[in-house]
């Protein structure tokens, strides 16, 4: 990845937080997953992009899952996608940069949306 890809990135830090909150931390936007799976959706216009997920487990630290939405459109490196997993903490932080055209939407409370 060049610096101009990395220019044109957008930086989102997912990271759990306490026992029911995922939230992506650069925007402050988060899903509530009381007892379940807390699902973000990173996609592009044309449906290229990724499933983000985070799950509190019994072991008292955050699991952190990563997918392509769709297997049909994979990503388009070139375009500025790169992923960091930090496990420094009981929460982990999964760093995600994504070219700037991406909206992150909270799939447990579709209605919701950022980009």
């Amino acid at each position: 990845m060049n610096r101009q890809d990395m220019k044109d990135a957008k930086l989102y830090r997912f990271a759990g937080h306490s026992d029911d909150v995922f939230e992506e931390d650069e925007t402050g936007f988060d899903c509530y997953c009381f007892n379940e799976e807390a699902r973000f959706s990173l996609r592009r216009h044309d449906g290229e992009g990724v499933l983000i997920t985070g799950q509190y487990r019994e072991n008292g630290c955050w699991h952190i899952g990563v997918s392509l939405l769709d297997e049909s459109r994979p990503l388009v490196l070139a375009d500025g996608w790169k992923f960091s997993l930090l496990p420094i903490s009981y929460n982990n932080e999964l760093l995600v940069y994504a070219p700037a055209d991406a909206e992150l939407t909270c799939l447990n409370n579709e209605e919701e949306s950022h980009d």
